[in-house]
């Protein structure tokens, strides 16, 4: 069983961008082949399935379906969205109908969002539809999770939802009435719909992260939810999303500056066992422009995401240089493991029980068809070329167990 299945995704061409010239080459005969090249640059790899700019929602979900049977067998499960700001994440994620009924004439003809004090976007109008055709992997996870357990009276779900702001962890679902008699607080969220005032900060500290061996990562003081049906577990994704950080910048109109973590524990009380999905949309990578002028928040939070991204991209490169290390070798000191730097940042720390314990993970590489995102493009299928080279479980336990 491989450890890391990896599909890359084109998104379409935005109405503003030029459509004649990519750079992207993909075989038709071969859903799995990719080659980007400009100038003298080239790079080509194979993945597990390569989506083209025609790929839907339902096939975005095929590729990731097979989760469910893993978690019905107790393997843990972990979903990661990764490529630059702009390239798709979100709407892989979550779906074209998600954020602030997007999928509305108002909507996209809107220029000036509804922000806070700090420039935030208030998303407050967001609205979901269960049964939206535009859903992504989160919501459609969600009802076919519900229809695998649906008789089942053995199992019990509960749901927590993080964001990691500038390297710390927050809760998205917090209670205000608790958090606001905090007298030592450092970070503000935007309250939701159902909350006394719209322009009332919420305070709160940031939670505190563990690994133990046996449950893996655990978050000190995170709220874990049950819901008994897929209305609840909605409603507290859409909680959740109005509390999360979103900024308008050059390159999106709605950018996350956060990286979210949804959270799906399935407890099987019969059998005294407990799987847990971590579904991933990370924030986005953005590159410095000279050119533009940054407040100090924003420079800060992309400096943030960029740093947890190339953390985590170190991480992945130690797994899979240890890929190729033979167990002789090791046990000869001839060659020694690559130490993968989890502790570096809180995002990796948190995936540590999932890119290195017993968990797959998939990993949907989101990228633009654009030439001028040539470079981001090129980062982010080298990364998902280096997840993909990461070895199988068993084999990796058995690394694991080595001594150095």
């Amino acid at each position: 069983m491989e450890r890391i299945k990896v599909c890359v995704r084109i998104r379409p061409f935005l109405q503003n961008e030029n459509a004649s010239n990519t750079g992207l080459n993909i075989d038709s005969d071969n859903t799995q082949k990719i080659e980007i090249s400009k100038s003298l640059k080239r790079f080509e790899a194979t993945f597990d399935r390569v989506l083209s700019q025609n790929g839907t929602q339902k096939d975005v979900f095929n590729f990731v379906k097979p989760c469910i049977q893993l978690i019905k067998q107790g393997i843990n499960c972990t979903i990661l969205a990764y490529g630059q700001t702009g390239s798709g994440k979100t709407y892989t994620m979550f779906g074209g109908e998600w954020a602030m009924n997007d999928n509305s004439t108002d909507y996209k003809n809107r220029k000036n969002f509804n922000k806070d004090k700090y420039n935030f976007i208030l998303n407050e109008e967001l609205m979901i539809d269960p049964f939206s055709k535009t859903n992504g992997i989160i919501p459609n996870l969600i009802m076919s999770l519900f229809q695998t357990y649906a008789n089942d009276s053995n199992i019990m779900i509960t749901c927590s939802y993080i964001q990691i702001y500038n390297e710390k962890v927050y809760d998205l679902l917090i209670d205000e009435e608790e958090e606001e008699n905090e007298q030592k607080a450092d970070f503000d969220l935007t309250p939701g719909i159902g909350k006394k005032t719209n322009d009332k900060p919420i305070k709160q500290k940031p939670l505190k992260i563990k690994y133990d061996k046996k449950n893996g990562v655990i978050l000190e003081g995170v709220n874990e939810i049950r819901t008994p049906n897929f209305y609840d577990i909605f409603e507290l994704l859409r909680q959740g999303e109005i509390n999360r950080k979103i900024r308008q910048t050059k390159r999106n109109e709605m950018s996350s500056r956060s990286h979210t973590i949804f959270i799906i524990n399935i407890q099987n009380e019969k059998l005294n066992v407990v799987s847990k999905i971590k579904l991933c949309d990370l924030a986005g990578s953005e590159r410095y422009d000279s050119r533009e002028s940054y407040k100090k928040l924003h420079f800060d939070e992309m400096v943030n995401i960029n740093k947890s991204l190339l953390v985590l991209g170190n991480v992945i490169h130690a797994l899979g240089a240890n890929n190729n290390l033979s167990i002789a070798d090791i046990k000869s000191r001839r060659q020694k493991k690559v130490f993968a730097p989890y502790k570096d940042s809180k995002l990796t720390q948190i995936l540590e029980d999932s890119l290195g314990g017993n968990s797959v993970t998939y990993l949907l590489a989101t990228i633009s068809p654009c030439e001028e995102n040539f470079e981001e493009t090129l980062s982010t299928l080298k990364f998902a070329d280096r997840a993909h080279s990461i070895m199988t479980t068993v084999s990796m336990n058995k690394l694991n167990n080595l001594e150095d």
